[in-house]
């Protein structure tokens, strides 16, 4: 046989406090099974359409200068001492790598081509590092003789054995100087192959170009969250909980407490004890965000944050997504101070919708559960067993549980421990609590039974 215990407040708030609770649960954690506690709405990004390639931010060493350890601009003869030319002819004039092709246009690369072993290879990719989840770019300052060319940018893999790589076509519209972006894929297919070459050959007959410079690298791109919360006192409790991803920053009040890691498939939600970086006053919280990568573009900054606290009165305060909440795409790097000018950041749209991972669902037989995180706080108090995760006790074992209670907190009448029966619900029985320690801020009830009769 088990027994299942909940702990339940029966007292009645004090006059003082009565008009912050409206019913027990908002006093003590005790929930079901299908409950989706999360008080908070999924905060979104506002605007259906946004381009993010103009608020992207390079978040990898360009290629040139990770391989050869100088960028590529044309004041040394790169094609003959790093590259090689396939079709056409070519020159270094003015600082300019000068390009002209035959009818079938022109191809030049770097490293290693297709069933050519006679060049050493290069590491394309390779030192990207973190930033392997994201897409790469290709910019490049160019002049043509002709309104269009089109081309097709390849990376190979394993030359000597001609096995080919990827490819993308592109072309490049007008005549005149210009520098051009081109989308070139996802970082991570050249560096978990070891692309040992890329080319960039042009197809377009006769086409003569001019290069001044180019740079290859990795591009993400980020969104940066705000909100100012006014406490009357310092909280002795704050907890948050809240969505986390591959590659995040969040900062309480300037001071960075937590990030990241990087890692991918990354965890669902994190819990996070704000008390030692909250304080009495006006509060900042802010976070920045990379919601780009692994090949997921495009993609709307979204953000699922939650967090309570409460003083030595038992004064709540709770802190979750309304229209006080600040985004924005680009932010100065003191975004994360309280004095920082945000008037010109959008207001998120607010959604009930909460990603898949933080709903409820109905099995076959028709029992309704929660299957995501719920927060790590669920009311005011967090009564727990001492040496369980979860109130659930064996018959005849002994019951270890403690309740704090704000000192401050008016009340008129103390704790007690009400013990059910599982799976029936059925009440058992009822503890009243010890005489109280007091710890601090906290009045501290130990409960201990040596068995459950």
């Amino acid at each position: 046989m088990k027994l299942k215990i909940f702990l339940l407040l029966l007292l009645m708030a004090g006059a003082s406090i009565a008009h912050a609770y409206t019913e027990t649960s908002e006093l003590v954690n005790t929930f079901k099974l299908s409950d989706n506690l999360w008080r908070s709405k999924l905060m979104i990004w506002p605007e259906r359409r946004f381009d993010y390639k103009k608020e992207k931010t390079f978040n990898g060493t360009d290629f040139f200068k990770l391989e050869y350890n100088r960028a590529c601009t044309f004041d040394k003869d790169w094609i003959k001492d790093e590259g090689y030319i396939t079709n056409g002819s070519y020159q270094i004039k003015d600082n300019t790598l000068v390009l002209k092709g035959n009818k079938k246009g022109f191809l030049f690369g770097f490293g290693s081509a297709n069933n050519q072993n006679n060049r050493p290879g290069i590491g394309f990719g390779n030192g990207w590092g973190k930033a392997v989840k994201n897409n790469y770019v290709l910019v490049m300052e160019i002049e043509q003789n002709v309104t269009k060319t089109d081309w097709v940018f390849g990376n190979c893999y394993q030359p000597s054995k001609g096995i080919g790589g990827r490819y993308k076509k592109f072309s490049i519209s007008g005549k005149k100087n210009q520098t051009i972006e081109v989308e070139l894929g996802w970082a991570r297919i050249p560096a978990q192959h070891s692309a040992d070459g890329i080319s960039f050959n042009c197809t377009t007959p006769n086409a003569n170009v001019k290069i001044k410079s180019m740079v290859i690298r990795p591009y993400t791109a980020c969104s940066y969250w705000r909100k100012k919360v006014y406490l009357a006192e310092k909280p002795i409790f704050a907890k948050a909980s809240y969505q986390v991803f591959e590659n995040y920053d969040l900062y309480v009040n300037g001071k960075k407490i937590d990030v990241g890691t990087d890692n991918y498939p990354t965890g669902i939600s994190k819990n996070l004890d704000l008390t030692p970086y909250l304080k009495k006053g006006e509060n900042i919280i802010a976070m920045r965000n990379d919601f780009a990568g692994w090949g997921r573009w495009p993609i709307v900054p979204k953000w699922l944050f939650e967090a309570v606290a409460f003083d030595r009165q038992g004064k709540i305060t709770r802190i979750i997504a309304d229209n006080t909440w600040k985004v924005a795409l680009k932010a100065g790097a003191d975004f994360k101070n309280l004095n920082y000018d945000d008037s010109n950041w959008k207001t998120p749209k607010l959604t009930s919708n909460l990603p898949y991972f933080f709903k409820s669902y109905t099995l076959n037989r028709g029992e309704k559960i929660f299957t995501g995180t719920n927060p790590c706080f669920m009311g005011l108090l967090q009564p727990k067993p001492n040496t369980k995760k979860y109130p659930i006790f064996d018959y005849n074992h002994s019951v270890n549980y403690t309740l704090k209670l704000p000192i401050g907190l008016a009340v008129s009448q103390i704790p007690a421990l009400e013990i059910l029966s599982y799976p029936s619900g059925k009440k058992i029985g009822r503890v009243k609590a010890p005489a109280a320690k007091i710890s601090a801020n906290w009045k501290v009830y130990n409960f201990n039974l040596s068995k459950l009769a």
